[in-house]
């Protein structure tokens, strides 16, 4: 009969003969022709060269020093004592050369499985503009959102809870930001969503539902729409429940504000919000194109409910779960699209609605599901994405 402790020390030896081997044999060992392939202790152990904060994010320290430069450039610009433009010239060319030298050495990473920006050749500072801003402190005192539209390689909030968890940790803020009434991929990895009630859900991109009448999608470019049984003056109630997982980022689960937006509904509706069972606020109005109720919560606030009552067919495009300060990065997952369905929202709601979030950027992550077409070139998909990427700017 085999004991716990058989296995514990079994298991023991093993890592034992292994930590031996990375340390007398780094690189690997020769055995009769064959190669053990063995990896260096100091791997495991090895400290990047960057912290662990990322390059991008790095890139708005060197945003700090470039906005100090340029003030004192401006100061000496606008002082009689260097009329020379030449002069300024030569430092505002100056500054550029250094800033772009130090982003160089940034980028310099090893042993990061991590892709450096690519930027047009010589329009390295494209997002100089947003480093600026976190540089400036804006954090501190006000919400700066970040948008993260992708396909299915972000679902569950993969790849963007660790952007956010990145930006928060450096420039504060909280929470999971911008959310869906009922999740469509299964569970997040970041907060435990239920939802209860009848909720049918509209997209702009897949398998398209026209039966919907209208392009509001939102800003999640879908929408999920109240139904319930009876006639369509029947009344609807629903809930939307967050809970805190405790195995995710720290910052993640800091956040004391929540804003729903709805609309579809001429009739009064009325959104409750509870805090761990305590009632937060109430509110009643109609939302017959666009209405963003807001409620604040204590920070502690393990459990978040939001109960709707409100007429069949009422929308809900969305709601968010952030700090009152700091860093929201928003996933926004998109299956199977390829990033061209954005030009099908309705271009007037959905600037309405960046204007409640007021988006400082926008992550586009798609391209995986325009590779099945096998074409010899992908110069119209290129084509495509900018006439996509040209919609969104106009409505920021």
């Amino acid at each position: 009969m085999t004991k716990p402790w058989h296995t514990f020390f079994f298991l023991a030896g093993i890592f034992i003969m292994l930590a031996l081997l990375m340390v007398f044999f780094p690189g690997g060992v020769d055995i009769q022709g064959f190669k053990l392939r063995v990896p260096a202790l100091t791997d495991l152990f090895d400290t990047l060269s960057v912290s662990h904060d990322s390059s991008l994010i790095q890139l708005a320290d060197l945003g700090r020093k470039v906005n100090k430069e340029q003030e004192e450039n401006e100061m000496e610009s606008s002082s009689p004592s260097l009329p020379d433009t030449s002069l300024r010239k030569k430092n505002a060319d100056s500054l550029a050369s250094d800033t772009l030298h130090l982003q160089k050495e940034l980028f310099n990473v090893q042993h990061v499985p991590l892709c450096p920006i690519e930027y047009p050749e010589g329009r390295e500072d494209l997002l100089y503009p947003f480093f600026r801003l976190l540089a400036s402190g804006a954090a501190d005192t006000s919400l700066i959102r970040i948008l993260h539209y992708g396909d299915s390689q972000i679902e569950r909030d993969r790849v963007t809870s660790y952007l956010r968890n990145m930006f928060q940790t450096k420039f504060g803020g909280g929470g999971p930001g911008l959310l869906p009434a009922v999740q469509p991929y299964g569970k997040l990895l970041s907060v435990f969503h239920e939802a209860s009630g009848e909720w049918k859900r509209y997209t702009s991109f897949g398998k398209v539902d026209y039966s919907l009448g209208h392009r509001r999608y939102g800003p999640m470019a879908a929408l999920y729409r109240l139904t319930c049984p009876g006639d369509e003056d029947s009344i609807c109630e629903a809930t939307i429940t967050i809970r805190k997982n405790k195995f995710s980022y720290a910052a993640l689960r800091r956040f004391t504000r929540c804003q729903l937006l709805l609309g579809n509904c001429a009739d009064t509706l009325t959104v409750s919000c509870y805090a761990d069972g305590l009632l937060m606020g109430r509110e009643k109005h109609p939302a017959p194109f666009l209405h963003r109720v807001r409620f604040t919560f204590p920070e502690f606030t393990e459990e978040i409910t939001l109960h709707l009552t409100a007429r069949e067919g009422t929308e809900v495009y969305g709601f968010t779960l952030d700090a009152g300060h700091g860093i929201a990065v928003d996933n926004i997952a998109m299956r199977g699209s390829a990033g061209m369905e954005f030009t099908h929202i309705d271009p007037v709601h959905l600037k309405m609605c960046y204007e409640l979030l007021k988006p400082k950027l926008l992550i586009l992550e798609f391209g995986g599901n325009i590779a099945p077409t096998q074409a010899s070139n992908y110069t119209f998909y290129g084509k495509r994405l900018y006439r996509e990427i040209s919609f969104l700017k106009s409505l920021l």
